[in-house]
Parts: C-alpha cells; structure tokens; sequence
C-alpha cells in the first residue's frame, strides 16, 4: 500500500490558524467509530488545535462529529468539530459528552437519524460555528477539509530500497549529477577543487537529514569541511576513521 505525506496539508492548516504539532504524517482516509472519554481513541492536543485519533501506535489528523443525530427533530445534520472549542469544552465541563464520535478526514460521512434509523448516506458537514471562530481560514465544510488533504501537491512515498547505509541504491549517480550541476563548488564557502581527481572531496547533504529525499531544494553541495561542521554528528562522524582521514586530506591540500 502507498502512503501519503501530507506537507502542503500541515501548512495550509498552519495558514488556517492551527498551531504546529508533531504527528505522523503518514496516512489515509479513514471513518472510524471511536467514543469519546478517558479511554477513547480520540485526542485534543495540549494547544487544542484539532482532533487526533491514535490508532496502532499512529495519530492521523481528522475531525470528529455525532454519527447518531436527531436530523429531522432539528431539522439538520451534525456539525463536525475540530478544535477544543467552547461547545466541546462545556459539554465535557456539564459531564454530558458521552455520545458515540465518528473520526473522520474524508470529505463525506453516513449519518444516522436517531429517532428513525434513517441514514443518509454522503452528507458534506458544516464546521462548528464556534471552531471557525478559534481558526483562521475556510475550513467550512468537510469538503474543504478534504480538499486540503487531498491537496494535489501531496506527496507520495513510495517503500524505496536502500543500502546498509540508508542511501537509495541510485545514490551515487544521483550525488554525481548534483554536484555537476553546481559544478562542484561548494554551497558554503563557494570553494572548488583543483583538479579532477579532488572531487570526492565534495559530497552531498541532505538538509533534512532524511537520506531517502533526494529531492534538488533537500541536497546541498558542500565541501568535505563545511559537511563535517553542519552539526554536532556531522563533527562527530568526521572525527573519526576514513572519514577523518579525507577531512585531514583536503585540509592539508585547501585549508
């Protein structure tokens, strides 16, 4: 199974006024009943941003909303909430928010009418009115939520094979076109190497430390100094071994 990284998702909903949280950003549509209390599968952050539901270890973000509703007694459908908001906060205060949630981050649910069994099958869900006052942003609907999370600009991440090392087997090529690129000059300190057979001392860094994205705006071209000073394991790891002995290398040659 393909799963998705939602990066464009986290920053609209950052624009939307929620606050960074840390999540796996691995996920999938998912409906799931969960009940809402001490022990239910459903999570408010700490910063009461939005809805989370753990599941097998994961947190997905979503929204969560009454799947069993009087409809035709109120004469409409459930709102769905996605903040700790002030609905929530007095339902959970007067002890009564003991109802049956579904989480949700799909763009349609099934609700049932409580009084009639009825089900109405694909219905899009208006925000709470007082979670749109927490938020800045058009998270009106669950359509516009799911249009976040299906954002065309998702990514999808593929299982990749790798070697003992974490690289992709391709690296090296894909380390070889990138430094010729950038002509094997270094993104730091703009220094060259002198002759051909000097370039090993120019490598590749992946900005976020994930040797799987290879990415052009995740790879830098540095220099074996600069490289062996981006960060404490970076100096670490150059301390020592054959790594320390190409660093003294070219410090003998260019430093």
């Amino acid at each position: 199974m393909l799963l998705c990284s939602f990066k464009k998702f986290e920053k609209s909903l950052s624009r939307a006024g929620f606050k960074k949280n840390d999540f796996n950003t691995k996920t999938k549509i998912i409906k799931e009943t969960v009940k809402f209390g001490n022990n239910s599968n459903i999570k408010i952050k700490n910063d009461g941003s939005i809805v989370y539901l753990s599941t097998d270890g994961e947190e997905h973000k979503g929204y969560m909303f009454i799947k069993e509703y009087f409809v035709e007694r109120y004469n409409t459908f459930p709102k769905f909430h996605l903040t700790n908001c002030s609905k929530i906060k007095s339902s959970i205060a007067k002890g009564n928010f003991n109802q049956r949630y579904e989480f949700s981050n799909s763009n349609v649910n099934d609700i049932i009418d409580k009084g009639n069994g009825k089900i109405y099958k694909d219905v899009v869900l208006q925000c709470c009115t007082y979670c749109r006052g927490e938020i800045i942003g058009n998270i009106d609907t669950t359509e516009n939520f799911a249009d976040i999370f299906n954002d065309e600009e998702e990514e999808i991440v593929e299982k990749v094979q790798t070697d003992i090392f974490g690289y992709v087997l391709n690296w090296k090529d894909i380390s070889k076109h990138y430094r010729e690129e950038h002509n094997y000059t270094c993104e730091n300190c703009f220094l060259k190497p002198r002759k051909s057979l000097d370039n090993r001392f120019w490598h590749i860094h992946h900005i976020d430390g994930n040797k799987v994205n290879n990415k052009k705006s995740n790879l830098k071209c540095l220099c074996i100094d600069c490289h062996s000073k981006v960060d404490a394991t970076h100096r670490k790891n150059f301390s020592m071994g054959s790594m320390n002995a190409e660093l003294n290398a070219f410090l003998l040659k260019y430093r």
